[in-house]
């Protein structure tokens, strides 16, 4: 019998070759939300988010990467729930939507990260921007929209044995110094080099720094709780040493954590239609209570349409609200909170007549829109954006994080103005 002829085969040599994905740009469809969102994001101005780069013509300096670009990877990341910058780096190297979004750059996560954190008054201009488009296209300030605020409670990246309270944190300090006194003698064997010994300086006095503010904020909370005149604010102030914005507060499900109290102003007509966020604000109140006016001239300075009316939960009406907005002719509606008599303690003839008309039939329909609006960014907050858990520390880049959330809903739910 005759033996058959070796076969060629052609197998894949690995050994000094390099592997390149290439994505074409046809790859998404006209109506995929990447490229929607890459399309939107190139009408506006972006020239905030690199105002401080080094990289500029004529000079040495390696190249700052696209803001349009690492918008539209984090905008897009987040509409598909993820929301750390690790997992995008993973998604980048085996997705093709994501390969698309960032071409030929090789993006990383500490680049990532670095952008989520660092860009809070671009962001807030970005959402000036876009909110001014929709109102030049007359898509804004229609007499069947409504304005609503609520705040939401996100968990804090920190953990509740980080809570410390003025006499715990007196002990990390001292701690924390010693340890900065032994870094700073380098006496390390074998001796660091000077990236090593930077790194570990930097780290020592990162500590001491939040250990710092951590102080400060149980200073802060302890002279707010000894101002109260609620008697069951009694218990011993905390800080925490991993995120000293975050507070202990009670939560949705009824658990107590570290948090972030995370307000949004919605826009939008309650019968149904596109919203808009108007206003963010990034607070450690564990509850809503004084913030509407605040929320007002948030609103005023980023749209400059200052509102007459706003929807609220009772939790955010108090008694001094109520007169300054009387004085100011601006109008809370809600519900009156409970406890709350028309002969009650601190009332006067403004509260009690806010008491009345909020009890009316017209006012009552017109609250009943709240809850299509105020809780409309919430649930895409944490059901959408799993953002349910924050992944940065300290209040500027929550807020960073926060106006981020706002362009990205804003953009996402008017997506059919830039399709056209």
């Amino acid at each position: 019998m005759s033996r058959r002829p070796a076969v060629r085969v052609r197998e894949p040599k690995r050994e000094g070759q390099e592997i390149v994905f290439v994505v074409a740009e046809d790859s998404l469809p006209l109506s995929h939300p990447a490229r929607l969102l890459w399309t939107a994001l190139g009408d506006f101005d972006l020239s905030a988010f690199v105002v401080d780069a080094k990289a500029v013509a004529h000079t040495a300096g390696r190249r700052v990467y696209s803001p349009r670009m690492m918008l539209t990877l984090w905008g897009y990341a987040l509409s598909e729930g993820v929301v750390h910058a690790r997992q995008i780096a993973r998604l980048i190297h085996r997705d093709v939507t994501y390969r698309w979004i960032v071409g030929d750059v090789d993006v990383g996560r500490s680049r990532l990260s670095d952008f989520l954190g660092r860009h809070r008054e671009a962001l807030i201009d970005l959402l000036a921007d876009v909110l001014g488009a929709l109102m030049d296209a007359g898509l804004l300030w229609l007499p069947s929209h409504r304005l609503a605020q609520d705040g939401t409670k996100v968990r804090a990246d920190a953990a509740i044995g980080s809570f410390r309270t003025a006499e715990g944190l007196a002990d990390c300090r001292a701690q924390a110094e010693l340890h900065l006194k032994a870094v700073l003698a380098t006496m390390d064997e074998p001796p660091l080099s000077a990236r090593e010994q930077e790194a570990r300086e930097r780290g020592a006095m990162d500590v001491l720094d939040r250990i710092k503010a951590a102080t400060a904020a149980v200073a802060a909370v302890a002279a707010q709780r000894a101002a109260s005149r609620d008697p069951k604010r009694t218990a011993t102030a905390k800080g925490s040493t991993t995120d000293p914005d975050a507070r202990l507060m009670r939560l949705t499900d009824g658990s107590i954590a570290p948090a972030h109290n995370v307000q949004f102003a919605t826009l939008g007509d309650p019968a149904g239609g596109p919203v808009a966020i108007v206003g963010v604000r990034v607070t450690s109140a564990g509850n809503d209570k004084g913030s509407l006016r605040p929320m007002r001239a948030t609103v005023g300075e980023l749209t400059g349409h200052t509102p007459d009316e706003v929807l609220a939960d009772p939790d955010h009406v108090t008694l001094d609200d109520l007169r300054l907005a009387s004085a100011e002719g601006f109008t809370i509606v809600s519900r009156v909170p409970a406890r709350w008599i028309p002969e009650g303690k601190g009332q006067d003839d403004v509260t009690r007549a806010w008491m009345q008309q909020v009890e009316t039939e017209g006012s009552r329909a017109v609250y009943r829109g709240r809850k299509a609006l105020a809780e409309r960014p919430n649930a895409i907050l944490k059901d959408t954006y799993r953002l349910d858990r924050l992944t940065v520390r300290g209040r500027e880049r929550v807020e960073c994080v926060a106006w981020l959330v706002a362009v990205m809903i804003t953009l996402r739910e008017h997506r059919k103005h830039w399709l056209n």
